[in-house]
């Protein structure tokens, strides 16, 4: 009798313990290795005159900074975002460019672990009119052809 009650005890604590554990959640996965560089994409910009937001997906092994130029700093900045699983999406805003010259900057990525990148940012100039206005001075023709007869 004792030995039918030590059985069915044993039975009832196995299958508390069964009951008790979590479900089987399938095979581990793998953590994604830390990338050894770092990468971005697009491999570089070129904005119109106009300027606008650009999105930059940059990989690496830590979370990465960015640099601007200081002389770069009124036309071109950032927005940060999320560092997830080695990966940062920025969002890049080039300001409308009102010189009659094209504009650069390279921007600095750094992160721990990883040699620093280098990114490009070229921006169109403004588009000069086709006929610019000559300022017209007056009576200046007729001080020319008194001149020359």
């Amino acid at each position: 009798m004792k030995l039918i009650r030590c059985l069915l005890t044993a039975l009832c604590i196995c299958l508390a313990y069964c009951a008790c554990n979590k479900p089987d959640d399938g095979p581990v996965q793998p953590e994604t290795p830390a990338p050894t560089a770092i990468s971005f994409t697009p491999a570089s910009l070129s904005a119109d005159a106009a300027g606008g937001s650009y999105d930059l997906a940059i990989t690496a092994p830590a979370r990465p900074k960015v640099e601007i130029p200081a002389a770069a700093q009124s036309w071109l900045s950032y927005q940060d975002g999320t560092f997830k699983d080695y990966q940062l999406t920025i969002r890049l805003t080039v300001a409308a460019n009102p010189a009659y010259e094209a504009r650069e900057a390279v921007v600095t990525l750094s992160a721990a672990g990883a040699a620093s990148q280098t990114f490009t940012v070229s921006q169109a100039a403004k588009e000069a009119p086709d006929n610019p206005i000559d300022p017209v001075v007056p009576g200046a023709a007729e001080g020319l052809s008194a001149f020359f007869g």
